[in-house]
């Protein structure tokens, strides 16, 4: 196959290296025909090799990526970039004058060059930067309680909260932040300080109106009661 490919004035302008015609003679149509050419000859390996040097010169046997231009070459992969393995449009749209045979046979050798291994390794870089580029926004919950925020617009978080009341544990007037406690109907609030203690402990830091109306409540009901040690003290 080299020796043939030497001989060949189109094989030494498309493939002028001896490395390169020497890698075309080591594809796999070169040892397809000589499977066929010792099959032809009863399997007489003398008779098979005389036949390969015929008096015109060695055979040449060439491949579908021989036989393709440059430009054919560029236009498959066009082609492929756009239908990917549909062969049928491929043929109809880019290359018609090849026979769809030639197209899947050019399509798995051009699998085995190093161009397509390129352009495999661009595509997945290409992807992975793609996801590297994902952004995921942050969210925070906003607190239902939260009636009013330094430099909110009135009427929004505040809305529907009498000015100048304090708050209902430390009696204040000023806080970074207010948050709704108690009733609504009681608009009662608590600063920022008071509210971290009531989410941490569950009660006040001083009693309140309505821990008095509570009290209140189910005071009657302990008077009617007398403790144990109050009764052996009376008796």
């Amino acid at each position: 196959g080299t020796f043939a490919r030497a001989l060949d004035c189109s094989s030494s302008i498309r493939q002028p290296s001896l490395h390169m015609s020497a890698a075309a003679a080591s594809r796999d149509i070169t040892l397809f025909h000589a499977m066929d050419t010792l099959q032809r000859n009863g399997y007489d390996l003398a008779k098979a090799m005389s036949t390969l040097v015929p008096q015109g010169g060695p055979v040449l046997c060439r491949d579908e990526m021989e036989e393709w231009s440059a430009s054919e070459a560029m236009l498959f992969e066009e082609a492929l970039e756009k239908y990917g393995k549909d062969f049928n449009d491929i043929r109809q749209d880019f290359l018609p004058w090849k026979s769809l045979a030639s197209i899947v046979q050019f399509y798995y050798m051009w699998k085995t060059t190093d161009r397509y291994i390129q352009q495999k390794r661009l595509k997945a870089a290409e992807a992975d930067s793609k996801l590297k580029q994902v952004y995921i926004p942050t969210y925070t919950k906003p607190n239902p309680n939260q009636i009013i925020s330094v430099g909110s617009k009135p009427g929004m978080n505040g809305a529907g909260f009498q000015k100048g009341l304090t708050c209902e544990s430390c009696h204040t007037t000023q806080s970074a932040q207010w948050y709704a406690w108690g009733p609504p109907n009681m608009q009662c609030r608590l600063c920022a300080s008071c509210w971290i203690y009531w989410k941490k402990y569950g009660g006040l830091k001083t009693p309140t109106q309505l821990e008095g109306a509570a009290r209140s409540i189910t005071e009657p009901h302990s008077r009617g009661h007398t403790s144990r040690p109050e009764a052996q003290s009376l008796s």
